[in-house]
């Protein structure tokens, strides 16, 4: 054990850590991978309009890597881009130009649920497509399929039967 902090109510405990910086809230705010995080996935007060305007404005960015990118919204990460997505039944190589506000607002709105829970350890961790390629979907029961996507080439997984795109995904080649 290397650090251990601690409050009243949380304990983090760090094990191989060669370096750690620590600092106040003042110079944090100052740092730009802190200061140009968008709003937290997790906060109870989360706006899901506002931050389906922000992802709006890359219409050419697909909907995974909107919601990957942490200027739009600070704390998804690969697996829950994969879960929110299939709950919310978007297509995961959508443009963002192609989809609704309704459908973006409909994914954060998922991941903000999903991960409020996981947070709070109040349900099951069961996956419904994350690390599941090959597997039937539990919903439909079609393969689900996996990607690598984006400049990070994080691999995405889905169910192409429930998460089915607009007719121009469909028809796209290079759809994978």
């Amino acid at each position: 054990m290397r650090i251990v902090l601690a409050t009243a109510d949380y304990e983090a405990v760090a094990f191989s850590v060669p370096v750690a910086e620590l600092t106040d809230a003042r110079a944090l705010a100052r740092e730009p991978a802190i200061r140009d995080l968008g709003p937290d996935i997790l906060a109870e007060s989360f706006d899901t309009a506002e931050v389906a305007r922000r992802i709006a404005d890359a219409p050419d960015v697909e909907i995974a890597d909107a919601l990957l990118d942490q200027r739009n919204v600070a704390g998804i990460g690969n697996i829950f881009k994969s879960e929110s997505l299939f709950v919310a039944k978007v297509d995961p190589f959508a443009r963002v130009g192609d989809l609704s506000a309704a459908d973006i607002e409909r994914a954060l709105a998922a991941a903000h649920a999903l991960m409020r829970a996981s947070a709070a350890g109040g349900r099951s961790t069961r996956r419904w497509v994350y690390g599941r390629a090959g597997e039937p979907c539990r919903r439909c029961g079609t393969r689900i399929r996996s990607r690598k996507q984006g400049a990070g080439t994080r691999v995405t997984f889905w169910c192409e039967r429930c998460q089915r795109a607009t007719s121009a995904f469909r028809s796209d080649p290079d759809r994978g």
